[in-house]
C-alpha cells in the first residue's frame, strides 16, 4: 500500500509537470501546422503546376524546332516531309511525359482527334473538352470519366493542341504526402522533445525526488538514511536541508530512545513498588470512581481478585463503609488536592470491616483525572489501642478504688499520679501533687 501511495505521489509530480509542457507542445504543434502547411502546399502546387507547364512548352518547342527545320530546308509544303517530321515530333512529345513524375503528354488535333499521347491511346475523338487556340492555362478537365489537371499550348502551323496532364489522385498524391509529411514531423518532433524532457526531467528531477521520498518512508519506519544528492541547483539545496533534517532527527530519535527507556525503567520501579508495598494502592478514575489498577495488597486485603475490579466503581462494590465518607473525601481532594492520613473504614469482599490510614493525591493519567490511593491497614493497631485503652481504665479504677494510699512517680521522682486515698492522707489536691517532687511529703527523697 505504501508503495502504490508512493508511485501515485511521483507520477503526480511527473505530470503535474509534463502535462502543461504536452499542452504547450500541442498547442505550439497546431500553431506550426496552422502555419507550415499552406506555405508548403503551396509550394507543392506550384510545383506540380510548374512541371505541368514546362512539359506543354517542351512539346510547343520540339514542334516549333520541327517546323523551323521544314521552313530551313524550304519544304514546309512537301507532305512527305510534314509527315515524317510530324511522326518524329509526336514520338519525341511523347517522351517528354517521362521527364515528369506522373505527367502525361496528350497531342490533340483540330480540337477533336488525339494524335498521339504517352498513356498509349488509341487514336479516337475527344467529344469533351473544347480548348481555345491560342490560349495557354492550368484548368481542370474531366478526361474519360476522370478528373484531370492539365496545361496546353497551341501550335497553329499545324493545328496542334499539346496538352501535359496529370490526374487528380497523382497531382494530390504529393500534396497529401507533404501534409502527412508536416503532421508527422511536427508529432514526431513533438514526442521528442517531451521523450528528452522526460529523460531530463527524470534524471534531473524525479529520480533524485524519488530518492528523498523513499528516505522520508524510511523515516517513518524508524530508518535515518540520508540522500546522496551532489548538486548546487535547488534539487542539490533540497538534499542538503533533508539530510540536515535526518541528521536532526537521528539525535532527536537517540533522545527519545533514551528517554523512553528511562521511562520504561521508571515504571518497571514504578511497577515494583506498586505490587510489592505492603500497603494498599489502587489507581481510579475521579469522575466516577471505576478502578483502573490494584496492586497485590489490595486484593490480600479485601478478598477481591483483580479482575473482580477492574473495571468496576468503588461505589458498586460498597468498599466504604460510610457512603458519606467517601463524598467529603472526594470534595476535599477535588478542593485541595490531597488528602492526607485520614482515618476512615472499608467494608471487605467478606463483609467485615477494616480500619485504615488514606492518602490520596490526583494524578494525569493520558490526559485523565485519577486518584492514587494509598491505604494502610491499622485495623490491628486500632484493636491494640482499644485494648490498652481498656486495660488503663480497668487499672485506673482498680487504683481509685482501693484504700491504700497510692502514687506513681518517674524517675526523677516527681509524682505523676496518685488516688484518692493518698490525697485523703496527706490533705492534698491532686493539682497540688501532680507534677511535683516527692519531696513535699517526705523530707528525704532520695531515700524514698
Amino acid at each position: 500500500m505504501k508503495k502504490n501511495r508512493l508511485s501515485f505521489f511521483q507520477n503526480r509530480i511527473l505530470f503535474s509537470i509534463l502535462l502543461p509542457v504536452l499542452l504547450a507542445g500541442l498547442i505550439i504543434s497546431a500553431f506550426s501546422i496552422y502555419y507550415l502547411t499552406p506555405p508548403l502546399l503551396l509550394f507543392m502546387h506550384d510545383r506540380t503546376d510548374t512541371e505541368l507547364k514546362l512539359a506543354s512548352d517542351l512539346g510547343l518547342k520540339v514542334c516549333e524546332n520541327h517546323f523551323n527545320y521544314l521552313l530551313d530546308l524550304r519544304l514546309e509544303n512537301s507532305p512527305e516531309m510534314n509527315t515524317t517530321l510530324k511522326k518524329e515530333a509526336l514520338e519525341q512529345i511523347k517522351m517528354i511525359g517521362r521527364q515528369f513524375h506522373k505527367i502525361n503528354m496528350l497531342i490533340v488535333e483540330d480540337n477533336r482527334t488525339v494524335l498521339g499521347s504517352s498513356l498509349d491511346l488509341q487514336k479516337k475523338e475527344l467529344i469533351y473538352p473544347k480548348f481555345v487556340k491560342g490560349k495557354s492555362n492550368i484548368t481542370m478537365q474531366n478526361f474519360w470519366g476522370d478528373p484531370i489537371r492539365i496545361h496546353y499550348r497551341y501550335f497553329p502551323f499545324w493545328n496542334w493542341h499539346i496538352i501535359s496532364l496529370v490526374s487528380e489522385k497523382d497531382y494530390m498524391a504529393p500534396i497529401l504526402m507533404a501534409k502527412k509529411i508536416v503532421y508527422l514531423g511536427t508529432l514526431g518532433l513533438l514526442i521528442v522533445v517531451l521523450l528528452t524532457l522526460f529523460l531530463v526531467f527524470n534524471f534531473f528531477v524525479n529520480s533524485p525526488l524519488r530518492r528523498v521520498i523513499r528516505a522520508t518512508a524510511g523515516i517513518a519506519e524508524g530508518r535515518f538514511k540520508k540522500v546522496d544528492i551532489k548538486r548546487k541547483d535547488e534539487i542539490g539545496q533540497l538534499g542538503f536541508s533533508f539530510n540536515s533534517m535526518v541528521d536532526s532527527l537521528d539525535k532527536k530519535n537517540a533522545e527519545v530512545t533514551n528517554l523512553i527507556e528511562a521511562l520504561k525503567t521508571s515504571e518497571n520501579r514504578f511497577r515494583t513498588v506498586f505490587q510489592t508495598s505492603p500497603d494498599v494502592i489502587t489507581i481510579t478514575r475521579l469522575d466516577n470512581g471505576v478502578f483502573v489498577d490494584v496492586n497485590e495488597a489490595f486484593t490480600g486485603l479485601t478478598g477481591y481478585t483483580r479482575e473482580e475490579v477492574i473495571g468496576i466503581s468503588s461505589p458498586d462494590i460498597k468498599i466504604w463503609h460510610d457512603p458519606g465518607e467517601r463524598d467529603k473525601f472526594i470534595e476535599a481532594l477535588k478542593r485541595d488536592g490531597l488528602v492526607n492520613n485520614l482515618e476512615t473504614k472499608f467494608r471487605l469482599k467478606d463483609g467485615s470491616t477494616r480500619t485504615g490510614l488514606v492518602s490520596s493525591r490526583i494524578i494525569e493519567l493520558n490526559g485523565i483525572s485519577h486518584i492514587l490511593f494509598i491505604v494502610r491497614d491499622i485495623h490491628e493497631l486500632k484493636l491494640a489501642e482499644e485494648a490498652l485503652r481498656k486495660s488503663e481504665e480497668k487499672y485506673r479504677a482498680l487504683v481509685d478504688s482501693s484504700t491504700d494510699a497510692i502514687l506513681m512517680m518517674d524517675k526523677k521522682r516527681t509524682i505523676v499520679s496518685c488516688n484518692q486515698a493518698f490525697l485523703n492522707l496527706f490533705g492534698y489536691d491532686k493539682n497540688e501533687v501532680e507534677g511535683k517532687s516527692i519531696g513535699i511529703i517526705h523530707p528525704s527523697d532520695e531515700s524514698f
